[in-house]
């Protein structure tokens, strides 16, 4: 039996193209079994021997008709002889892959159903980790940013250059690479930093840079008065863009702690950016919460839909453990609950996120009542919500246990059951977590697996026949709508150092969970004139909003947006997730985040940034894009080229700003711009 360990490789080496689309594996010293397997595949075989920059590599097909790159995944995995060895330059996901018999190969997966990336995704998909780069991978990236006419390898090395070697970089970054060199950055941190006097030459300008807003704000980096002025002056200012730059920024020690009256004075969709600032910053005066509460609690109560995220978002923000602070907020109850706000499903999300918080402050039991009838799951969901410390383990499982056995089989108040379960220490969750492993549904493994990969003493503390069904449950189900479950099961292997099964489906999985480097070209006519624009009209409970489509950045994911569309899958879904200041969530026809896909969708990201008005594809992972998409309500560089670009809100960007949890597409359609929608 021959065994060895397979490194893959996500890039086109030096070798000449494959003929006839076929993708090409490359072992060292291949023997007789093996080239005999391959070739049946339709697939090259070529030894390197030893000293050989690449010994043991893995190219995906250079065409569409090529055979599936997973199929070469799997097929690496499943028949490379001993003798492969890590390429000295590891430009690529470097994946632990299992050791397997190669005298079983693994089935290969459908090629029928891999994913192929739109063209030019590539370059963009660098960007998607925050792994640093080789040194040679470094020097070629930085001599693209002076070439390429596009940001993305100035958006790479924001986010992938060494943090000792920022200088370096600066150094030799075209001016015009700036911006996004930044972008790049803000997702990262940087430790104690002084501020580059490039850096300070781009915080005077206008508009401002949010992204070296959120890199003041994150870190502790050293500001002289001028800047730190500049950072409150912008929360004066009318214009929104420089209010969320300002409100970005004040995390920052260096800057003032702004007034009341500043704070007062912001855009509601910029509020609970300064709000969360402000409480990460921390050391806030008392006075100012204590003016703060009841400001924005009669806000509130006259216009609820602007302003009920930002009262939430204070609720969250304030210190609660001082009595005055907590009483400030207790006495505003009535002010704040009774709003009116239509369609009930909204008001029955407000009012149970509203009891959630206020219990947590007095150890109340109003959400146990929040939500009635149709929505009443949402006063059970509630309570698992609320479950958390410094609430007692004891009262923590009692109502975990009550909350599922009175759920109904509802998947959405099981899932949120899920996520409490691994708050318990892990002797008093082991039977409630023991239920909840025998799911067959993969929105409730997916959450259970989530939680579990962060706190991974519940996994280990279980039985290992029960870990063993659990880490394989999402394998049995359809791979489509189990592909979250799925990553979530391979990282956790990885994490508890358990041997992978040689199968397709688990080799694909542990692809996914690393990262979408080994895009496939697509040129698709078809998929093209599917993807065409328009423009992309949601009637929502809220209002409508008109979205201008690009054809050009994700045209995969927009056919699929178009079909589903046309098929009626968004009439009366809910914005399930909406984060004040953020994102607003919605497409799911599950309800839950859990669903919306039919067929696996390839990532594709883009240039296309992510400032206020985009719109996105959701995803939990490379290829489990579906249904589900975002508005983003304030500019979020740190997530550029990280989500699929589809389009952008032309009119309607104040409906989005008053979207809330609850809020239903009543109808959606794409239309040209001179079509009305149909009903």
């Amino acid at each position: 039996m021959s065994q060895a360990e397979v490194v893959v490789s996500t890039q086109h080496g030096h070798s000449r193209p494959a003929e006839r689309g076929m993708g090409r594996i490359e072992i060292v010293q291949p023997n007789r079994d093996s080239q005999t397997a391959l070739r049946s595949q339709g697939l090259e075989v070529s030894g390197h021997p030893e000293g050989h920059g690449f010994p043991c590599m893995t190219h995906p097909p250079r065409s569409t008709r090529g055979v599936a790159r997973e199929t070469i995944l799997t097929l690496a995995v499943a028949l490379a002889v001993a003798g492969c060895k890590t390429p000295r330059q590891p430009r690529t996901t470097d994946l632990p892959l299992p050791i397997v018999d190669v005298d079983h190969p693994a089935p290969a997966l459908d090629a029928s159903n891999a994913p192929a990336r739109a063209l030019g995704t590539d370059r963009w998909t660098r960007a998607y980790t925050n792994d640093a780069l080789a040194p040679d991978a470094l020097r070629a990236v930085l001599e693209e940013a002076a070439t390429l006419s596009d940001d993305s390898a100035a958006l790479t090395l924001g986010r992938r250059a060494r943090i000792d070697g920022l200088d370096a970089v600066l150094g030799s970054l075209p001016p015009q690479r700036l911006e996004a060199f930044l972008r790049g950055l803000a997702s990262r941190p940087l430790g104690t930093q002084v501020l580059p006097p490039l850096w300070r030459t781009r915080w005077s300008q206008d508009p401002p840079s949010i992204a070296l807003a959120m890199i003041l704000g994150k870190n502790d980096v050293t500001l002289d008065v001028e800047t730190a002025s500049q950072a409150t002056a912008m929360l004066l200012d009318g214009n929104l863009d420089h209010q969320i730059a300002g409100a970005r920024s004040i995390q920052n020690q260096n800057v003032p702690t702004p007034s009341v009256t500043a704070l007062l004075a912001i855009h509601p969709v910029a509020f609970p950016l300064a709000i969360r600032a402000l409480a990460q910053r921390g050391a806030t005066p008392i006075p100012l919460w204590l003016q703060l509460i009841p400001a924005i609690a009669t806000r509130v109560q006259s216009n609820p839909r602007s302003w009920s995220g930002a009262w939430l978002s204070l609720m969250d923000a304030v210190p609660s453990t001082d009595p005055t602070v907590r009483q400030a907020v207790l006495g505003l109850e009535p002010i704040v609950t009774q709003v009116e706000l239509q369609p009930i499903g909204v008001l029955a999300a407000y009012r149970c996120a509203l009891a959630i918080r206020l219990d947590r402050y007095d150890q109340g039991q109003r959400t146990e009542a929040c939500a009635t009838g149709t929505n009443a799951w949402r006063s059970l969901a509630g309570i698992a919500e609320r479950a958390r410390p410094p609430m007692s383990p004891g009262l923590m499982a009692q109502q975990l246990r009550s909350v599922l056995l009175r759920s109904n089989a509802d998947v959405r108040i099981a899932e949120e059951v899920a996520r409490a379960a691994v708050y318990l220490p892990p002797a008093t969750a082991s039977s409630l977590i023991a239920q909840l492993a025998e799911a067959r549904d993969p929105g409730i493994l997916a959450a259970l697996l989530e939680g579990m990969l962060e706190h991974p003493a519940h996994a280990r503390a279980m039985p290992s026949a029960a870990l063993d069904r659990l880490l394989q449950s999402p394998f049995t189900l359809p791979e489509v709508t189990s592909l979250e479950a799925r990553i979530h099961a391979t990282a956790l292997l990885r994490t508890l150092g358990r041997p992978l099964a040689a199968s397709a489906s688990q080799v694909r999985a542990l692809q996914l969970a690393a990262r979408p480097d080994a895009a496939t070209p697509l040129q698709d006519s078809v998929v093209m004139q599917r993807a065409a624009g328009g423009t992309w009209v949601l009637e929502t409970t809220a209002g409508t909003i008109r979205i201008a489509l690009r054809a050009d950045t994700a045209p995969e994911a927009l056919a699929f947006i178009r079909s589903s569309t046309e098929d009626g899958v968004y009439r009366h879904t809910t914005f399930h997730r909406v984060v004040p200041g953020f994102v607003a969530q919605g497409g799911d026809p599950r309800g839950d985040g859990y669903g919306g896909t039919s067929r696996i969708i390839p990532t594709e990201v883009s240039g296309g940034r992510f400032e206020r008005g985009a719109v996105r594809i959701a995803l939990a992972g490379p290829d489990t894009g579906g249904t589900q998409f975002f508005i983003t309500l304030t500019d979020s560089p740190h997530l550029d080229a990280r989500y699929p670009y589809i389009g952008r809100v032309v009119t309607g960007m104040n409906v989005a700003d008053r979207l809330m949890t609850g809020d239903e597409i009543v109808n959606a359609g794409i239309v040209s711009e001179s079509e009305p929608l149909e009903p």
